[in-house]
């Protein structure tokens, strides 16, 4: 038995153990705590030096927190403050291994916890704010670590989550003082996502409901948020207020020429211009002046007075050698000298050391296709120089036959607006216009060494819906291009090319008249083009009007006529009389009844047009009675008067008869059949004769649908393919078609009996696709290795609908090539997809 004096000694050596323990692990954390502030004050002050030496502290939330280093900028975090950060876990970490029990705990998480969120580690930041929550609800620690684990999800682009978190801390902590930061932290987020008007509303509450130091960065943001909305005058005023809520230096500077810039920007010019001059006045922003210099002179330039803009931009060069801002001058010296000097070869020597004045310049690429515009200008302009010049020698030809003068077709035009350069009278005699004709075309052989003689009129697709809003195009893709150099095909309304005979050669006269017509032809398509870069590149409309009537009266039995019009047109309905518009568009009609581009105008025009002649038209009435109307029978009775009166396209719309048999009605007869065999036997070399002979050899096109799995049974693709098609293998290594964009897809569900295993990558199909849009039949080409994730994806793909609109007829016979990727999903508090199914049980 102890004595009363061994149980003493006993008692006391525990007691002294527990003390010695205790103090081991409360030492250990008060490291890491130390640690930790320290990190948080090195980051603190690396921060406000970054921001230029701030003569205030301006941290984005309270308590030295700032959510705003990656969504309100590049993140940053010091050497010094790093290493602090890592020290802190390490230590902390202890605290966790070895004692977790202790008290210290919940200290420990949240200091790990927001030394990996500081360094910008999101993911694990996360991990332990959610432990924290998960094991100790009740912690001083639980609303700011709810309130971080926003910010991850935030910072991480998982709006959903960040907002269920936001959530979570608005509903149970009813006077945490995070609250208030929450509308902070949505406006950030409404500002990513470029809902500004949203943003703007978070910002103001934030300022409403806590006008603290933070106020300044949301006032400035609403700025931001109103000048993208691009209301000018309430950017400026909000830029205005900051000043109002002791902002940092850089912040008053960057504040303050936002406000000038959209002051200009609202033709609030002078006002801007004052704010300018004082803040170029202010000492403390001399290493600033080349900014302020920049924005002057763009206030120089909207006040009309060229030359000081010119001066100033100059300037800016010369003090600024080799940065942004020269980059930035030269750049804005070009367009003065494009747009309003008209100097050419300037503008493109400014815009070519714009891109090499600085690497980083974000009007590098500006200038380079600048750069490129005007090359392609100078192309056009050369080569309607020699068309003109073609045109000139024709004029002669007539006069020295006695015969009238045409009347002049080109029309000066106003240097204000165009630099087009059109035919120049170089006082050559009629005596002389023999050698300058075969100058001309020995110029035009020597380029054209190669089949460039060969003429090129398909037309080009159209840019109109850019700048110009235009009705919806009628015509649709599966339309092919009448090629206008065989003269059988060519319609009435078109000039057919005579072919080139290659034992001709130059100086005999049907080769001269072969390249001429090869030269008269191009500059068709040439002048058009130079119209679109006129109204689309460069934005100079009134040149690009004219430069399209003077094709339609130059070339008016072109195809570019009734395309040039059309354009014309779009052009004077968004100019101030729409009068001279409507002129066009029932010009256009008149002249031009059987184009696409009537149907267009009378939809403009609201005014019914006869369409028994338009075959175009009528094709597209065909196609939209079958996918919209669901009218199979009506259609392929329009197509059949296609085919009987339009031989152009009798192949196309003969295949799509035998196509909407087979594909649309399912006819189980041999009409179908014979319909296809029609189409090989009429129209053999065509593409339709050959897809028709393609379906004639295959196998019955046969819909297969996933069958009924279980869990344990993966579905088995059904790989019957059409006998004409080669093996899957093959098609993969010559390469499959990607399959056309996707309308709507559910989300591919990993399968739960594998989410102990990190598997991620790729489920391939070759599928083939319903006039609905929905997959047809499919075979697996590149499986996963896995039944249950091939059946996963399987199920996900018989749910997804294509866009097939632009997808021909005979496309609906291709086989291509879709993906669905695959990757083990992270289970959270917010995100489980296998919630419901583990509620309701077995």
């Amino acid at each position: 038995m102890l004595s009363r004096r061994h149980c003493l000694g006993l008692v006391l050596s525990l007691t002294s153990i527990l003390l010695f323990t205790s103090c081991v692990y409360y030492n250990t954390f008060f490291w890491a705590r130390k640690n930790f502030n320290q990190a948080e004050k090195k980051q603190q002050e690396s921060l406000r030096a970054k921001d230029s030496q701030q003569d205030s502290p301006n941290p984005v939330y309270r308590g030295n927190q700032n959510p705003q280093q990656k969504p309100g900028g590049d993140f940053y975090v010091s050497p010094e403050a790093q290493t602090l950060y890592k020290n802190a876990i390490e230590k902390a970490a202890r605290v966790l291994t070895y004692h977790p029990d202790s008290k210290w705990v919940p200290d420990a998480l949240w200091v790990i916890g927001k030394s990996y969120f500081s360094m910008g580690d999101y993911i694990l930041a996360d991990l332990k704010f959610k432990e924290l929550v998960t094991n100790h609800p009740n912690s001083k620690y639980a609303d700011r670590a709810y309130f971080y684990m926003g910010l991850c999800q935030m910072n991480l682009e998982h709006d959903d989550e960040a907002l269920s978190a936001f959530a979570f801390l608005e509903t149970n902590f009813k006077k945490s003082p995070y609250l208030d930061d929450i509308f902070y932290a949505k406006g950030l987020m409404e500002l990513r996502n470029e809902n500004y008007s949203d943003a703007a509303g978070y910002f103001t509450q934030y300022i409403e409901k806590y006008s603290g130091d933070s106020s300044a960065m949301a006032m400035d943001n609403i700025g931001k948020c109103k000048e993208q909305l691009k209301d000018f005058w309430g950017a400026h005023k909000a830029y205005k207020q900051v000043a109002k809520y002791n902002p940092s230096k850089k912040l008053y500077f960057d504040a303050t020429l936002a406000s000038a810039t959209t002051a200009l920007a609202s033709d609030s010019i002078i006002m801007g211009m004052n704010i300018l001059e004082t803040l170029g006045k202010n000492q403390s922003y001399f290493s600033k002046l080349a900014e302020i210099h920049l924005r002057t002179a763009d206030g120089y330039y909207l006040l009309k007075k060229i030359d000081k803009a010119d001066t100033l931009y100059k300037q800016v060069i010369a003090e600024n050698p080799k940065t942004k801002e020269a980059a930035e001058a030269y750049y804005r010296l070009g367009l003065i000298n494009q747009n309003d000097l008209f100097d050419l070869p300037t503008a493109k020597d400014n815009f070519a050391k714009a891109q090499t004045e600085s690497s980083e310049s974000e009007f590098r690429p500006l200038a380079l296709a600048r750069s490129a515009q005007i090359a392609k200008l100078e192309s056009f302009q050369k080569q309607l120089q020699r068309v003109d010049s073609l045109r000139q020698m024709d004029e002669l030809n007539s006069l020295g036959e006695n015969e009238p003068m045409p009347p002049k077709v080109i029309q000066p035009i106003a240097k204000e607006d165009s630099t087009f350069i059109g035919p120049q009278n170089d006082g050559r005699s009629p005596a002389s216009k023999e050698n300058y004709l075969a100058s001309i075309l020995a110029s035009a052989n020597k380029e054209n060494q190669t089949d460039t003689l060969l003429p090129f009129i398909g037309p080009k697709q159209d840019t109109l819906g850019g700048a110009i809003v235009s009705p919806p195009i009628l015509v649709g893709p599966m339309l092919p291009q009448v090629n206008l150099a065989d003269s059988s095909k060519v319609p009435s309304n078109q000039v057919p090319i005579a072919p080139i005979k290659e034992h001709l050669g130059p100086g005999d006269q049907a080769y001269d008249d072969s390249v001429r017509s090869v030269i008269m032809e191009k500059g068709i398509e040439t002048r058009y083009l130079l119209a679109e870069l006129y109204a689309y590149e460069l934005n100079r409309p009134d040149s690009a009007l004219q430069e399209y009537l003077l094709l339609v009266d130059a070339y008016p039995t072109s195809a570019y006529a009734p395309r040039a019009l059309l354009a014309a047109s779009q052009i004077e309905l968004n100019g101030p009389d729409s009068t001279k518009a409507f002129e066009l568009l029932r010009r256009l009609l008149k002249d031009y009844p059987e184009s696409p581009q009537a149907a267009q105008a009378a939809q403009i025009l609201q005014s019914p047009i006869d369409d028994s002649n338009n075959v175009v038209g009528l094709y597209v009435s065909a196609e939209s009675l079958i996918y919209n109307a669901n009218m199979p029978d009506s259609a392929i009775a329009l197509f059949r008067y296609i085919a009987d009166r339009f031989p152009d396209l009798a192949p196309k719309a003969s295949f799509a008869i035998a196509w909407v048999l087979d594909q649309v009605e399912g006819v189980e007869d041999s009409s179908a059949y014979f319909a296809y065999s029609a189409v090989a036997k009429k129209y053999p070399e065509t593409e339709f004769g050959i897809a028709a002979k393609k379906r004639l050899t295959a196998a019955p096109s046969v819909v297969t649908r996933p069958k009924p799995t279980t869990r344990d049974e993966p579905a088995q693709p059904d790989t019957t393919q059409l006998a004409a098609l080669p093996d899957s293998t093959d098609q993969i290594e010559e390469g499959l078609s990607l399959a056309p964009p996707v309308i709507t897809a559910p989300d591919f569900i990993y399968p739960e009996e594998l989410l102990s295993r990190d598997l991620k990558g790729k489920v391939i199909f070759k599928i083939r696709l319903e006039h609905s849009g929905k997959v047809r039949d499919y075979e697996i080409i590149g499986p996963s290795g896995e039944h249950a994730i091939d059946s996963s994806a399987t199920v996900t793909l018989m749910a997804t609908e294509f866009d097939v609109s632009n997808l021909d007829l005979i496309q609906f016979d291709n086989y291509y090539q879709y993906s669905i990727t695959f990757i083990r999903p992270k289970i959270t508090n917010f995100f489980n997809p296998y919630l419901e199914r583990q509620e309701q049980g077995p």
